[in-house]
């Protein structure tokens, strides 16, 4: 990723003879926040800043400028190129501190393995129901004399499904669990998803599926055990990286409770840090990056979509054409969802995969880890809002 932003960057200086010279400096997204302000109270920020959806954080911390009035001027931008539930994302109480730039495709698709489904008998297109899922999971796993599973049906807490289980899961089962105009949960509304995903796993049993060693990115693909994987449009360049043929499985839809067409999308934006000494310069580098042509710089460099539909739709993707079902779900989608603007959502995160394995375990019952996690969660994110002495 950071070849390709180095070269739009480097391009977009060209043609700006103001710029005098590019830095593009990579550093740990966890360490983010810290860096950013150390660079502000130094009155060193930098012109640009790459972030994680939601940016509510961010802004609370005071870390970014709004955009609004720099995207109501624009001529290259409108937010009409862009899945509002994407754009929300990057919202703060009193303004947008973010665009959609990085990243930003569909990360919630199902990916098979054809080989493995002939093998099965099973027909060469994803399950079009969460039970006809829940059977293909049962038949195509795979126990040996011994108990141990040799090959999995799906893995519901894998790539995608955990690192972004809230988005994911609320997808699929169609709930919103944060009101932003009253910054409150509803943690219960993952009951059903919960209840599914134990189904998966007490087929045959959570310990046997973490222990088959078939978890992981792309990697659990490549390793020709696991027949199904919620996973992004990226997949298919990783696949090829791996020396594998892309083209050996199937890219669809997930199915979800509403029977519809759903994606999610777990976007990056770039965003305007305060303290930036050109604001107007730092925006129109913004704006090349929504263009076509930055665009296939990414996509040519990375595999990386700008989240610009109208940008999206020039693209030559020839060179990996088995992404193309992928790429169409932006606009063939019923619903395309994203992480809402709630703040510390990396900690709720982290939270609810911890809360959650006792579920997975049987070692809670799922209203007591629901109740539990309610109530951690709400208090997290009070004291986010809560006013600073």
């Amino acid at each position: 990723m950071i070849q390709g932003i180095r070269e739009v960057a480097e391009l977009f200086a060209e043609r700006h003879p103001e710029v005098k010279s590019v830095s593009v400096v990579e550093g740990d997204q966890n360490s983010l926040a810290e860096r950013l302000t150390l660079r502000i109270v130094s009155n060193t920020a930098p012109d640009l800043v790459a972030l994680p959806a939601p940016a509510i954080q961010y802004a609370l911390a005071g870390l970014l400028q709004p955009i609004d009035e720099f995207i109501a001027a624009s001529d290259i931008i409108s937010l009409a190129d862009y899945p509002p539930m994407v754009v929300e994302s990057f919202a703060g109480h009193d303004g947008l501190y973010a665009l959609p730039s990085l990243e930003v495709g569909p990360g919630l698709c199902l990916i098979y393995n054809k080989d493995l489904f002939a093998e099965a008998g099973v027909p060469d297109r994803g399950p079009e129901t969460l039970d006809e899922l829940y059977q293909i999971h049962r038949k195509m796993t795979v126990l040996s004399p011994e108990g141990n599973i040799t090959q999995l049906g799906f893995q519901p807490l894998d790539a995608m499904g955990s690192a972004y289980f809230p988005t994911i899961w609320a997808t699929i089962f169609d709930f919103e669990w944060f009101d932003a105009q009253t910054n409150t949960v509803d943690i219960f509304a993952f009951e059903p998803a919960v209840e599914f995903i134990k189904d998966i796993y007490d087929t045959p049993g959570y310990e046997l599926i973490i222990g088959a060693g078939t978890g992981g990115w792309a990697g659990a693909m490549a390793s020709q055990r696991l027949a199904m994987q919620i996973n992004g449009y990226w997949l298919p360049g990783e696949l090829s990286g791996l020396g594998q043929d892309p083209s050996r499985y199937g890219y669809t839809w997930v199915p979800t409770v509403k029977g519809d067409k759903a994606t999610a999308i777990a976007p990056w934006g770039f965003g305007i840090p305060s303290g930036a000494q050109r604001p107007d310069l730092s925006f129109a580098l913004m704006e090349f990056f929504a263009t076509p042509e930055a665009a296939q710089i990414m996509f040519d460099a990375c595999g990386y979509l700008n989240g610009n539909i109208a940008a999206i739709r020039e693209l030559d993707i020839t060179q990996l054409s088995v992404v193309a079902p992928i790429v169409a779900m932006l606009d063939e989608a019923d619903r395309i969802n994203a992480p809402p603007p709630a703040p510390m959502l990396e900690q709720i995160r982290a939270q609810m995969r911890n809360e959650l394995v006792k579920v997975w375990r049987t070692e809670e019952p799922p209203s007591v880890a629901l109740d539990n996690l309610q109530r951690l969660v709400q208090q997290q994110i009070d004291e986010a809002l809560a006013p600073k002495e």
